[in-house]
């Protein structure tokens, strides 16, 4: 089983606008939904197909209160199939996962696997990100029966199911049903933000389809297992292919060695920049030397203080 997070509900680069204009008033007011985010979507999926749950995390402010009152929108689905969606919501600060958020959604995880297949252990493969390192939520899943693995850095983009199809598809639907949603709240002057996550109801349920989950499974070679192509995947992204690979492979080890040699190229200018603090006057002009020089002082100055202020001491 892979789980992820993913920003969901932005309108992306298109803008969808309400224009509100008031009696009193000979200026239109206008609502933009361009940059509106109204939650991050966690999915776990598995292997066989099936989104095991998800849970949208929204942002709200509590303040030094633990509860605080927030206005949401539910959709009614049709009921195509005995096979429901597990759906939660949950609200923090950032509208981000965190490591409170994660220990008890692992802690829900348990829950419903040891109700769906008691005594089998679970393989659960996520990022390693900050507040998924946390010993307590390993330990908690540990004795439920789940083995945690971490996606090593830098390699999520081709060993995570979810970032191969399943999220990519989620924002290509998201792009298309926000701008209708959201033209649909401009001509029945309803919530821009209600509109943004019925759109992202319909898209989740689109773009989780079992076909897509599966195959992404299977391309990344995750499951079943595939080492080699695994191994070779990794080599190619990091410019170590062999040269009898094939030509995209031996492009991309190029690149690599360019990327390389700029680094380093960097790294000796940085060595050879000085950075000083100085203090300027407007429309002045300064000689270089003098604010080298200028900046050396001050440099000596605050180590004559640190000095002095340890003899003190």
């Amino acid at each position: 089983m892979n789980y992820d997070e993913t920003r969901v509900v932005v309108c992306g680069n298109q803008l969808a606008t309400r224009r509100v204009v008031w009696a009193d008033t000979e200026r239109a007011n206008a609502a933009s939904t361009r940059t509106s985010a109204v939650a991050s979507l966690v999915t776990f999926v598995a292997a066989y197909g099936s989104v095991f749950l998800s849970v949208y995390v929204m942002m709200s402010s509590f303040g030094e209160a633990d509860q605080t009152d927030f206005e949401f929108c539910l959709k009614e689905v049709p009921g195509v199939s005995r096979r429901s969606l597990p759906r939660y919501y949950c609200w923090t600060e950032s509208g981000y996962l965190n490591g409170e958020l994660l220990r008890r959604l692992i802690g829900l995880v348990v829950q419903q696997w040891a109700v769906r297949s008691p005594d089998l252990p679970l393989l659960l493969f996520g990022d390693n990100s900050g507040c998924r390192l946390d010993p307590e939520t390993i330990s908690t899943a540990l004795h439920g029966n789940i083995y945690h693995f971490f996606i090593p850095a830098n390699t999520t983009h081709f060993l995570q199911p979810l970032d191969e199809a399943p999220f990519g598809a989620l924002h290509r639907i998201l792009r298309l049903l926000n701008e209708q949603h959201a033209i649909g709240a401009t001509l029945y002057n309803t919530s821009a933000r209600h509109a943004l996550m019925s759109a992202a109801y319909e898209a989740e349920r689109s773009a989780f389809a079992p076909r897509v989950i599966v195959g992404a499974f299977r391309r990344i070679c995750l499951w079943p297992l595939n080492q080699m192509v695994v191994l070779d995947r990794a080599k190619a992204n990091l410019g170590v292919s062999p040269t009898d690979k094939s030509v995209e492979e031996r492009a991309r080890s190029a690149a690599a060695a360019v990327i390389v040699e700029a680094q380093q190229r960097v790294a000796g200018v940085r060595r050879r920049v000085q950075t000083v603090q100085v203090s300027v006057e407007r429309v002045v002009l300064h000689s270089p030397i003098a604010l080298l020089e200028q900046g050396k002082k001050r440099k000596q100055i605050a180590r004559d203080q640190a000095a002095a202020a340890v003899e003190r001491e």
